[in-house]
Parts: structure tokens; C-alpha cells; sequence
């Protein structure tokens, strides 16, 4: 968030408001250039010149482009992501595989989750906060789905459920960072199906 500044004498413009300005414009003109451009197309000074603000600006709070980019979207991608619960661990991992799914393939904020795994590789400060708006939160949605089937007696009580969810997701990032196919809804279902039957209890 932007830095706290003093309110400035009276009769004067509060450089607190100013700075609030500054950092909403900032934020709303990289969202603009990401879905105009993409994010390898875009600049800090094509950001900056859209926001009506220095570079310095910028740099006083983000360390570069990336991270920008990366709040900009934040709390779009961030937002609830809620529980399903259509009555059986096949139709809650569907849900969940086919909201994914159409994210990455679909969103804006798909577009820059794709975009942006590269920059997490070589950054562990950036890679915490990217985890923390794009992975931990669907993670502990399908975690819960996991255990509340298990609780209802459709999930086998050996199964890893961090391996499980990891099965869930893999295939749709797989699909979605490589692009070698389609990424559906069709195949979202499939990839829930077979971790359903995978972990299924039968009697």
C-alpha cells in the first residue's frame, strides 16, 4: 500500500490524497496496458506515462514491472474462492477443475498468472507473493473438498491429500502453461474424474 505522508499545511492539496491518487493510477494503468499488450510488452515508463506519474514514482513502491503487475491483479485473483458442495467429491473436484480451468484460459487475471510464473522462479520474494494470490488459496478449497469426502466415506483414508490436490491442478497447469492443447472444460472434468476414481474408497 501506498506510504503514509503527512497531511500538507492548510489551504494546501493533502500529499496523502495525492499519493493515494498516485498509486490507484498506477495500479488501474498497468491493468489497462496487461490486457491491451501483455505483460512482456509493457513497460514501467509506458505504466508510468499512463498514470500520469515518474518512474519514481513507481519505484518508491515496487521493485520493478513484475511486481506491479502482480498487485495489480492481486485482488481480482485473490478474491473468496468458495467451497463447493454439490453433494459428492466427484461434482466438488469438477467445479473446482472447470473454475480453473476457465481462469487461465479465459481471464485477464488467468492470462497474468501465466505470465507471471516465470518471474517466481528466480525471485523468492516475488514467488511467496504470487503463491499467496494464484495457488494457496484454490489449494485449500480442494484440501477441504479432500477431507470432507474422506469424512464422508468417499475418499480412502490412505491417500496423501497435498499429492491429491497436486493431481488436480497439474494437469490443468501443464495444459495452460504449454499450450500443446486446448485448455476445456471437457478436459477439466476428466482431470477431476480421474483423481475421483483414483482416490476413491470402494467397497
Amino acid at each position: 500500500m501506498p506510504e503514509t505522508v503527512a497531511p500538507g499545511p492548510i489551504g494546501l492539496p493533502d500529499p496523502a490524497r495525492r499519493s493515494d491518487r498516485a498509486y490507484r493510477a498506477i495500479l488501474d494503468a498497468a491493468k489497462g496496458l496487461l490486457e491491451e499488450h501483455g505483460f512482456a510488452a509493457i513497460s514501467v515508463d509506458q505504466i508510468a506515462k499512463r498514470a500520469g506519474v515518474g518512474k519514481q514514482t513507481i519505484y518508491r513502491w515496487w521493485p520493478n514491472k513484475a511486481a506491479v503487475v502482480l498487485e495489480a491483479h492481486g485482488e481480482q485473483a485473490a478474491a473468496h474462492v468458495p467451497v463447493p458442495d454439490t453433494g459428492s467429491i466427484r461434482g466438488d473436484l469438477r467445479r473446482i477443475a472447470e473454475d480453473f480451468a476457465n481462469t487461465l484460459a479465459n481471464t485477464a487475471a488467468g492470462r497474468v498468472c501465466i505470465e507471471l510464473i516465470g518471474e517466481a522462479q528466480h525471485d523468492a520474494e516475488f514467488a511467496e507473493a504470487y503463491r499467496e494470490i494464484f495457488v494457496t488459496a484454490r489449494r485449500a478449497v480442494v484440501l477441504a473438498v479432500l477431507r470432507r469426502g474422506r469424512d464422508r466415506g468417499e475418499v480412502r483414508h490412505d491417500i496423501d491429500l497435498e499429492y491429491a490436490t497436486d493431481m488436480l491442478f497439474g494437469p490443468i497447469w501443464y495444459r495452460g502453461l504449454t499450450q500443446h492443447a486446448p485448455l476445456t472444460r471437457t478436459f477439466a472434468r476428466a482431470a477431476a474424474d480421474m483423481l475421483t476414481d483414483a482416490i476413491a474408497l470402494i467397497d
